[in-house]
């Protein structure tokens, strides 16, 4: 059986529009509002809530996930959950109101052995081992993010001094179902990291003509084919943050 069951559906227009959601949803009284045209995609709540200590916002009527910020020109997401479904929805909605850059903020495990606890990832494609972005582009194992748009977010990471890698990622809905035979296969591919939103976000801003990057920090360790979770390190909280604020500024001037 093909995936999705059936493939000439990307031949066929949707039933539910994201345009349709969000007209039905303002007649609600909620996502009345414009976002700006940059989304910062979060998952840590710990950074989301420090997103909002650290920067004055908004938030929309019935929408206390999405904070927007009063200095600069981009909207926050965060405490919405892990993985590509939740994920593809906010970035439809969004995209409908105006949003057109979208970058992830985010943990992700390490592949390569060249990537320590801590370090950081700068994601220009990933491999479509999830469901969502098969709904929306044609069969293929990669998908790739915005080369402007990275080049951007590498500028601020570098005028930061953060060392850190770009290359691939591994997008996966099951990450408890991370083989060994995978590892050792992407390994052999250079692919540094395994995460769970990358591909679907870089399918559909690829499908609607939206930018999309993502700046990972390595949270754990399966390089040596063990687990080695350090998601609660202090310094990985600061580095996060660190991330967000470079995602948020980056290319836009004060």
């Amino acid at each position: 059986m093909p995936y999705p069951n059936l493939p000439e559906k990307r031949d066929s227009p949707a039933i539910i529009t994201p345009e349709r959601a969000i007209h039905y949803l303002k007649q609600q009284g909620s996502y009345d509002f414009d976002p700006p045209r940059r989304v910062i995609l979060t998952y840590s709540y710990t950074l989301f809530k420090q997103i909002m200590q650290n920067f004055t916002h908004s938030s929309p009527p019935g929408r206390r996930k999405i904070l927007l910020l009063d200095k600069y020109p981009v909207a926050v997401v965060g405490n919405i959950g892990i993985g590509g479904p939740m994920t593809a929805t906010m970035v439809e909605e969004l995209g409908v109101l105006g949003a057109k850059e979208f970058i992830i903020v985010g943990t992700a495990g390490a592949i390569s052995p060249s990537l320590d606890i801590g370090q950081v990832a700068l994601i220009d494609r990933a491999i479509r081992d999830e469901g969502v972005s098969h709904h929306y582009l044609p069969p293929a194992k990669w998908v790739a993010g915005s080369a402007d748009l990275l080049n951007i977010v590498e500028q601020a990471v570098n005028s930061a001094e953060i060392d850190y890698q770009i290359g691939s990622s591994w997008t996966t809905d099951a990450p408890y179902r991370e083989t060994e035979v995978e590892l050792r296969t992407y390994q052999q591919e250079g692919v540094l990291a395994v995460e769970m939103e990358t591909a679907t976000v870089f399918a559909i801003c690829q499908y609607r003509n939206y930018q999309a990057t993502a700046l990972l920090i390595i949270s754990d360790s399966l390089a040596n084919l063990e687990w080695n979770p350090q998601f609660h390190d202090r310094q990985m909280s600061t580095t996060l943050y660190q991330l967000a604020k470079i995602a948020i500024t980056a290319g836009i001037d004060e």
